[in-house]
């Protein structure tokens, strides 16, 4: 399946630099959703940022479908979504949620990576 993109390759612009590179929904990229979730965890390589994007809507079975998700720059998300600019310095771990009375990202609790890791290996079996 061929993902159509909000936002074409030539349409992005230089909005961040340097940040690497970052997981994001498909409810943001194709949908064209904004972003009210993000968190970031102690990044896997040199290149990752630790940053992960969400639409705040994703079902926990949306979730779990990996092709519901893709790595990107995060200056590519910053094009979807710019006032996730105003966090993206924040040291792992931590987690934002956007609050809709002050129009800003507040903080939020990071998720528990050992709950997530016990999950998976439940599905497993």
């Amino acid at each position: 399946m061929t993902k159509k993109f909000r936002i074409p390759g030539h349409g992005i612009k230089d909005i961040v630099r340097g940040f690497g590179a970052c997981m994001a929904s498909d409810r943001i990229t194709v949908d064209g959703m904004k972003v009210r979730w993000m968190y970031r965890e102690a990044p896997d390589h040199d290149v990752d940022s630790g940053w992960h994007f969400f639409a705040g809507d994703e079902t926990e079975e949306y979730a779990n479908d990996p092709d519901n998700f893709a790595i990107y720059e995060v200056n590519t998300i910053a094009n979807y979504d710019p006032t996730i600019t105003a966090v993206l310095d924040t040291q792992a771990p931590c987690a934002f949620e956007w609050d809709e009375s002050t129009q800003r990202f507040i903080p939020a609790p990071p998720p528990d990576p050992e709950a997530e890791e016990a999950k998976f290996l439940a599905g497993r079996h």
